[in-house]
């Protein structure tokens, strides 16, 4: 059903624009419409199914409803691309030996969030002194309170750098060393990165404060967990999984409807791609993350969020601080009673059953 609504959007809306048949393009416009009203008054997954009806009807009379697995796959694979909260891959950055992102000091604007000294600044003349504090805001009061409920808050100085275009970033990055081709894709897939405890996050990426809430908190629980001396020795999918927790928390505090949307959209594309046999283990090095058609993050998430829905919050911080002095496996071997491998493969074995 979401596969027909999504390649329908897609289809009708961008791709059809030349001339069409009156009927056709009431019924565009039509659509349109609803479309802006679902996004506003959106009730869980309500609104996308009793649509479902007119967008099968709409592709019928275009012609739209002969078009092949392949290509149905194709168009749900580009919306969900343009829909999916990405961002920093910490599986992208290791290896790379960069231990610090270099910023000069005395450029742009700074606002210090909370206590814990994160300091926040324009990393380009495009970033207003607005930008900078509306995102100390969020850190003070959104990103700090769900740090401290499910990792901890940092405990060293941190420095969060925004940036306001793809070419201030992309310039940004290579002067930190980053490799051309991966400059790229960072630029062009990602909502931010974090090396050590410094942040970047480029603002032209984001829609509206709850991404930015989002991406603030996911990056930060990056930095907590590398503070915390554990970031380079957890394996990547719980790194990238507690920190999809944390953001996707802050953007249910600011857009409640837009977290359950994005939530409800994610976990199909999952359940699609695993009745096609192309997950993808938690264990997927680099290469295959950046050959993934779908977002993988969001499996590390999921694995993450059993976790927590198994033992509760509690537990999987006691696993955090004990893998501090006992090393990731005893860590996880004393808190769950299982060898982390053995969850790995029970896991992705589920998943793949649906």
């Amino acid at each position: 059903m979401i596969r027909f609504l999504l390649v329908a959007m897609i289809l009708v809306i961008f791709v059809f624009r030349q001339p069409l048949e009156p009927l056709a393009k009431q019924s565009i416009a039509s659509l349109e419409n609803q479309w802006i009203m679902m996004q506003q008054n959106l009730n869980g997954n309500q609104g996308f199914l009793a649509l479902e009806e007119k967008i099968v009807s709409l592709m019928k009379m275009l012609g739209l409803d002969h078009l092949d697995g392949n290509s149905l796959n194709q168009q749900l694979d580009q919306v969900m691309e343009a829909i999916g909260q990405q961002v920093g891959d910490q599986r992208l950055l290791h290896g790379l030996h960069i231990r610090r992102l270099p910023f000069k000091e005395g450029q742009g604007n700074h606002v210090t969030a909370g206590s814990e000294s994160i300091q926040v600044s324009s990393g380009d003349p495009g970033v207003s002194q607005k930008e900078v504090q509306t995102a100390a805001h969020m850190i003070q009061t959104i990103s700090l309170p769900i740090l401290r409920e499910n990792v901890s808050a940092p405990v060293q100085p941190s420095h969060v750098v925004l940036f306001s275009s793809k070419a201030a970033y992309a310039k940004a990055l290579e002067d930190a060393g980053i490799q051309n081709d991966l400059v790229k894709h960072i630029v062009e897939k990602t909502g931010g990165i974090t090396v050590g405890s410094d942040v970047w996050i480029p603002l032209y990426a984001l829609q509206s404060n709850g991404d930015l809430a989002n991406v603030l908190t996911h990056e930060l629980t990056h930095v907590v967990l590398n503070q915390k001396g554990i970031g380079d020795h957890i394996p990547d999918w719980l790194n990238e999984g507690i920190a999809w927790h944390d953001g996707m928390l802050a953007l249910q505090n600011i857009q409640p409807r837009t977290a359950k949307q994005e939530t409800a959209l994610m976990n199909r594309q999952i359940r699609l791609v695993a009745q096609q046999g192309e997950l993808l283990p938690l264990t997927v090095d680099e290469q295959g993350i950046l050959q993934a058609h779908y977002n993988v993050e969001w499996e590390d998430f999921l694995a993450v969020e059993n976790l927590i829905q198994q033992g509760g919050i509690e537990k999987f911080r006691a696993f955090l601080e004990d893998t501090v002095k006992d090393g990731v496996d005893q860590s996880f071997l004393n808190q769950y009673q299982m060898s982390i491998k053995t969850y790995e493969n029970q896991f992705y074995q589920t998943l793949n059953k649906g």
